[in-house]
């Protein structure tokens, strides 16, 4: 019996001493195993063809020369453009803008000028670059028509007449998530009215809102 008694603790220290310095499943796994990537912020959107986009912008301009500019300087506007994809990198779409200039010199006359406003309808090809990035660019061309009109101090309008634009420009979009985008340019517009040309440089800020995510 005192033979058996000293030589039972061997196996329980044994036990104890694997149970302390053995592996154990859970504990290897929590420690070998590293935690999962966090997901990425962002992944780039490749636009398919087909895909139509909405978009609006809010406008600042100023009249570099021509007719117009004897009386008229710079002014706030708003346009509105709705583009479809023909491929990656392309688009045709039609915008709808209306630019207003308010006048140098304020007249106290009733007849005096208050602002001019021309609204122009155009449409355009934009060729992106950049596109598997976050932020493309792009290049844009139009070409369509501009109403003015005359707005007078008392409220009375008038209306100088109908023309011709074409127009140049160049921006950046910045997708905010995969359906949205922002988005920066620089156009010139030549407004063809009576033969002669009146120049018109817009900067816009915007967004885009974008169709088959």
């Amino acid at each position: 019996m005192v033979g058996s008694a000293r030589r039972s603790p061997v196996p329980l220290v044994l036990v104890v001493l694997a149970l302390a310095f053995g592996p154990g499943p859970a504990r290897a796994q929590g420690t070998t195993t590293p935690a999962p990537a966090a997901p990425d912020a962002f992944r780039p959107r490749l636009v398919r063809s087909g895909t139509v986009s909405l978009g609006g912008q809010l406008l600042y301009g100023v009249l570099l020369g021509g007719p117009f500019s004897d009386d008229f300087n710079n002014g706030l506007g708003a346009g509105f453009n709705l583009r479809y994809r023909t491929a990656q990198d392309q688009a045709f779409g039609v915008s709808f803008e209306a630019h207003n200039f308010g006048t140098k010199a304020p007249s106290d006359s009733a007849a005096g000028h208050d602002k001019l406003q021309v609204i122009v309808t155009t449409v355009d090809y934009t060729k992106f670059g950049s596109i598997r990035s976050r932020m493309p660019k792009y290049f844009q061309l139009g070409a369509g028509i501009a109403q003015t009109r005359l707005t007078d101090n008392d409220g009375e309008k008038e209306y100088p007449g109908d023309g011709g634009v074409f127009k140049l420009g160049a921006g950046m979009e910045y997708w905010a998530n995969r359906s949205l985008s922002l988005d920066l340019g620089v156009r010139y517009y030549g407004v063809l009215l009576r033969s002669k040309l009146n120049h018109d440089l817009q900067v816009s800020l915007g967004f885009n809102f974008y169709t088959s995510p």
